[in-house]
């Protein structure tokens, strides 16, 4: 039977039993340099990224993370070097985006299906490498970008039935042969609106893309910026988020609709001092909008922002919001939030300094871990467990399988070290 350091499937910050907790995302064996989550499921179960497994991104490894699972290796293409990356999730969990590289020279788009092994997706028709950067929610369209004829990365998306659909890019500049460049970096619930960055005779632009009007610029902001790009966008496609550089320097997350445009989010600093920030994601309702800032001393560190209190850090909203203890912490950046908003993900660093993807769970205050009921996670909870496995009682099924027998030993441990 595990150790309870075996069993764990992240590290356990608060000292009191609770929905609400921070948990490590962990390292795969052969990893040293950084976990880096990158996306997570709408319904907030499932986080993926890559790790750096050789070093200075020489052999990387995209993994799949759940509560009960921990972080898990998503494998190589076959014959391929080291070298997978994941960048989005479907919905449920249970389709991943990325790249990788196979047989055949160059990256190419890849999908896992089921916990199944990676396949590639191909090149694209006539011309290059591809790779995916997104997926919808409902798992069948991949968004990303491919080499062109031309030589020249283009925005495209897959789907199974259609494979790979070219999406263009705004007139370049004049005369300039290395101007065409589009990149799809986010897709909406059923893959019916793509936004991403293209080149136009400005510099790069955000885009918001439909069948029915294919490119659209988003405009710029109203100090006159320039290069604008798209992060994400709402499963209905009505809001989109992402950042743009600002006259006189620096860079200025925004959230844009039809209506009203791209409105930037300020900065978790005075302006004055310094302008800087990015946002990565945004809820289902755009009620909260992730990314990093700059505030008004140290490093960049990863931002929540909502309507009622504009951006704030990470790591108060944490622990004033949910009285998370993120004492030590760093958190460099909040790259992806469930539509809900209750399950956020990012890099930093944890109290020993030791470079990390983390997961901050929101839930309410269920803690099956408690089993005697008394706020508090300490070894009486495991006399409790066993009590109530001798008796059959509901407390001792700790996986949620509606059964009480072994396999909730190790659940308990899982739940007690994840601090609920």
């Amino acid at each position: 039977m595990r150790d309870v350091a075996t069993a764990t499937a992240g590290l356990f910050v608060s000292s009191l039993a609770s929905g609400q907790v921070l948990l490590e995302v962990g390292d795969l064996p052969g990893g040293g340099v950084g976990t880096v989550p990158r996306a997570i499921s709408a319904d907030g179960s499932v986080v993926v990224g890559d790790v750096d497994t050789g070093g200075f991104g020489i052999g990387l490894e995209g993994f799949r993370w759940t509560r009960d699972t921990g972080i898990v290796g998503i494998g190589d293409l076959p014959g391929g070097p080291d070298f997978t990356r994941a960048f989005g999730v479907s919905g449920d969990g249970s389709v991943i985006a990325g790249t990788g590289r196979g047989l055949l020279p160059g990256l190419e788009m890849t999908r896992w299906v089921g916990g199944g092994p990676p396949t590639p997706l191909g090149f694209l028709p006539g011309g290059g490498q591809t790779g995916a950067l997104a997926i919808s929610n409902d798992g069948l369209v991949l968004v990303g970008e491919a080499v062109n004829p031309d030589g020249r990365p283009e925005a495209v998306f897959w789907t199974e039935l259609g494979g790979f659909v070219r999406l263009g890019d705004f007139p370049g500049p004049v005369g300039d042969p290395n101007g065409f460049v589009s990149q799809a970096l986010a897709v909406n619930r059923d893959g019916s609106v793509i936004v991403g960055r293209g080149r136009s005779e400005r510099d790069f632009e955000a885009f918001r893309w439909t069948a029915a009007t294919g490119l659209q610029d988003l405009g710029l902001m109203p100090d006159g910026n320039l290069t604008v790009r798209a992060n994400a966008v709402t499963p209905d496609g009505s809001v989109v988020v992402g950042y743009a550089n600002v006259a006189g320097g620096g860079r200025q997350a925004f959230r844009w609709t039809s209506a009203d445009g791209l409105v930037s989010l300020g900065d978790l600093g005075d302006p004055a001092n310094s302008v800087f920030s990015e946002a990565f994601d945004v809820t289902a309702d755009a009620s909260m909008i992730v990314g990093r800032g700059s505030p008004d001393s140290g490093p960049n560190t990863g931002f929540v922002w909502t309507q009622a209190d504009g951006m704030r850090s990470i790591a108060s909203f944490l622990s004033n919001e949910f009285g998370i203890d993120v004492t030590g912490w760093t958190f460099d950046v909040v790259f992806a939030v469930s539509d809900d908003g209750t399950v956020l993900t990012g890099a930093g660093a944890n109290p020993n300094g030791e470079a990390v993807g983390w997961v901050a769970i929101l839930t309410g205050d269920d803690c099956p871990a408690d089993v005697n009921g008394d706020g508090e996670l300490t070894p009486a909870d495991f006399n409790a467990w066993v009590i109530a496995f001798n008796n059959q009682l509901d407390s001792c099924d700790q996986n949620g399988d509606g059964l009480c027998d072994p396999a909730d030993f190790n659940a308990w441990i899982l739940n007690f070290n994840a601090g609920c």
